[in-house]
């Protein structure tokens, strides 16, 4: 059986919270054994009903922070862990190649903007048209 993870070291209820619950919700109704990373008196436990809540106080420091988030990991027997930005991937990253197993699976934003091309893409490549390329001499 799987074992997954939800990391969300903040306090606040917030749409990331609501994302984590639901799928979390889903993949309990199908077996998957789901938990919610988050502090223990917060808003986020209070409303993770049907997940555990696995208590975890952010302290602001890295490397305490990974620490202590492999020895949960690892006392929860956790095979995967979803996190949502870049300092949660750098934490359960340290945290899972410490416990020398788990999968890391991060949301990813793609900032689109009008005509729908990427925001860090120039004209006439990702999403836009496809340019033509020249043949190769020979």
């Amino acid at each position: 059986m799987s074992r997954i993870v939800f990391y969300h070291p903040s306090p606040r209820w917030n749409g990331v919270a609501r994302v984590y619950t639901e799928i979390g919700r889903a993949l309990a109704a199908r077996g998957v054994t789901a938990a919610m990373a988050c502090p223990a008196a917060s808003a986020v436990a209070a409303a993770c009903t049907g997940l555990e809540v696995l208590p975890f106080d952010d302290r602001d420091s890295l490397l305490s922070d990974a620490l202590r988030l492999a020895v949960l990991l690892r006392e929860f027997g956790a095979d995967a862990v979803m996190v949502n930005n870049e300092s949660e991937h750098l934490l359960a990253a340290f945290a899972l190649r410490r416990n020398g197993r788990g999968v890391l699976f991060r949301h990813l934003r793609f900032h689109l903007v009008r005509g729908s091309r990427c925001a860090w893409c120039r004209p006439g490549s990702c999403m836009a048209r496809p340019r033509r390329r020249a043949p190769l001499d020979r």
